[in-house]
């Protein structure tokens, strides 16, 4: 059970007004009652290099008039009043423009599916946002439950995997959930050393129930998906931006967060 305090000051759900969308604003305000919330719709006026017509543009804007006023009416059912922004242009500059200026400290997404089947990316919007943004971000694939009782935190040692242990360290506090560590590198006696020590740091900062997962080879994605059927959220670091991403979980995080069946906050 979460106490009143904020675990996030400043929320944010750029919304579509699509199913997904709806799950993952019905979970976010369930779980954080105590945020300050901001839904933004975002008009693309561009195909490419070209600019949308007069007459698309208009239904677009009605879409997302639909969308704001759907967020706010799933918000309002828990009692929380968000700030609502209706933009047009690029929609990722326009959401990492928003992130920034107004310091918001979680972002919310939900996934995409083509085809029948779920995208590895969220999006091209979300895809763009997932790697750019300069706080963690939320990733939900349909209707959970919400409530954390049980966190599993895959690392690999580096710097965003350490700062994703920070965050779930906090989250475990906030929500007095049970903290799993989980090794996904290669050096199997560097990882026991990692995950030894990042075990003690949790207890010693206040988790009340820490515990690690024995460490396998294989294929990191494939190993989280599963170990992660069993916990309520999986919080793990999103790799280093910009082109040359090597960093193991830099490979993983965007697969796990699409495809996971718990809610995935990824961490820069």
């Amino acid at each position: 059970m979460a106490d009143t305090k904020k675990m996030f000051n400043n929320i944010l759900i750029a919304t579509d007004g699509s199913p997904r969308m709806r799950d993952a604003i019905s979970y976010a305000g369930n779980l954080f009652l105590f945020s300050q919330f901001h839904v933004l719709t975002c008009v693309d006026t561009n195909v490419g290099s070209l600019h949308q017509p007069s007459f698309l543009i208009k239904i677009l804007e009605e879409r997302a008039e639909l969308a704001l006023h759907e967020a706010e009416d799933i918000l309002g059912e828990v009692g929380i009043d968000p700030i609502v922004v209706h933009e047009k242009g690029d929609p990722a500059k326009a959401i990492l423009r928003y992130i920034d200026k107004e310091h918001i400290d979680l972002m919310v997404l939900g996934t995409t599916t083509s085809a029948g089947f779920q995208r590895i990316t969220f999006g091209r919007v979300g895809d763009k946002v997932a790697k750019k943004a300069k706080c963690p971000v939320l990733v939900i694939s349909g209707p959970v439950d919400p409530h954390v009782n049980s966190i599993l935190n895959p690392t690999d040692g580096q710097t965003h995997s350490v700062e994703a242990g920070e965050t779930a360290i906090r989250l475990a506090k906030y929500f007095n959930a049970k903290l799993t560590k989980f090794y996904v590198g290669s050096d199997l006696d560097e990882g026991r050393r990692i995950v030894k020590e990042a075990e003690a740091k949790a207890k010693k900062l206040g988790v009340k129930e820490v515990g690690s997962i024995e460490i396998v080879k294989g294929d990191p994605a494939a190993q989280i998906l599963d170990i992660g059927k069993e916990y309520d959220l999986i919080v793990m670091g999103n790799g280093r931006r910009g082109y040359l991403c090597r960093d193991t979980l830099c490979i993983t995080s965007r697969e796990v967060a699409a495809m996971a069946p718990a809610p995935v906050i990824l961490v820069s």
